[in-house]
């Protein structure tokens, strides 16, 4: 849960949830490039930004798919 402190400068947010997943089309890549927005429900205000994230070791999605559906069997 984010709280207004989150949105303050120099305070980072983090989750121990893998809450987002970014998707690299190039299997090649060494970071993607995220672009981020943020609207807050009764305010017009809209929030923007961008950064980079580094890549990880390349996942197959039907290994992943398996595992995280399957793991029972």
């Amino acid at each position: 849960m984010l709280s207004p402190d989150s949105f303050r400068p120099y305070v980072p947010w983090t989750s121990d949830r893998d809450d987002y997943v970014i998707v690299a089309r190039d299997s090649e890549a060494n970071w993607v490039g995220v672009t981020w927005i943020l609207t807050e429900d009764g305010n017009d205000a809209v929030t923007t930004g961008e950064l980079q994230a580094p890549t990880e070791e390349l996942v197959d999605a039907f290994d992943l798919f398996r595992k995280v559906c399957f793991s029972g069997d």
